[in-house]
């Protein structure tokens, strides 16, 4: 499969904490990429069923008071899955993907469904914008999603807010895959899942993908546009 063929959806969850078995989603944001655009977007408030600490509203902006009336997560749960199931194929992409996938995960699971998501080699189909990042900006002194697209000069006007963080990761990653494979040579194997680790070798630059498949482009001349349009360019 070429990579302009590939099908995204980019997830962002807001929490009350961290842990997947203790804390809820208080806000949840998914946007589908299909051949380089973005085509539809999942977002909703949540209510969590638990009280928001105040250090977390400080953090994200969502108070108790913006989440009263609105639907569990057990009530959005069936239009979360059919938006996901419109792109059965699709790979999971998160800054920090493991931990919107936790909760994604933990919190289906509480309302009596799972969730699934294709596989190659037993590995699930994720990509993780920070894991790119920590290999492929090594002078960048931090990979949070802030300061990556900062590095970039992405706007983010609303940040630790959902749909505004999914619509960033959007942006880096498509960034960061220009960074990694040359658009002629956007080639990704059956076993394609998540970026695993950057090598050098013989000069060009090579990026294990999934289970043992490569892509490769040459290790100079690779040029990042800092203000891409909307749409993903491949070719």
């Amino acid at each position: 499969m070429q990579l302009r063929d590939a099908s995204f959806l980019v997830v962002d969850v807001e929490t009350t904490g961290l842990s997947p078995d203790e804390h809820r989603i208080t806000e949840i944001a998914m946007v589908r990429v299909e051949n380089g655009e973005i085509r539809d977007h999942f977002q909703t408030l949540v209510n969590p069923e638990q009280f928001i600490p105040p250090f977390i509203t400080s953090h994200t902006g969502i108070t108790n008071a913006m989440v009263f009336g609105k639907p569990t997560f057990a009530e959005i749960a069936p239009e979360l899955e059919r938006f996901m199931q419109a792109s059965p194929e699709a790979v999971l992409v998160g800054h920090n993907v493991s931990f919107d996938h936790g909760f994604l995960a933990r919190s289906l699971e509480r309302a009596g469904r799972s969730l699934t998501l294709p596989t190659s080699d037993d590995a699930e189909h994720l990509l993780c914008t920070c894991r790119l990042a920590r290999r492929l900006l090594p002078k960048l002194e931090r990979k949070s999603l802030k300061h990556v697209q900062d590095h970039f000069g992405i706007k983010n006007s609303r940040q630790h807010r959902a749909f505004a963080d999914a619509e960033a990761v959007v942006d880096v990653e498509r960034l960061l895959l220009h960074a990694v494979v040359a658009p002629r040579d956007a080639a990704v194997g059956e076993h394609a899942v998540a970026v695993e680790q950057q090598q050098l070798h013989g000069g060009e630059a090579a990026v294990e993908i999934g289970g043992g498949c490569h892509a490769r482009a040459p290790g100079r001349g690779w040029a990042v546009v800092r203000r891409p349009p909307r749409r993903w360019a491949w070719s």
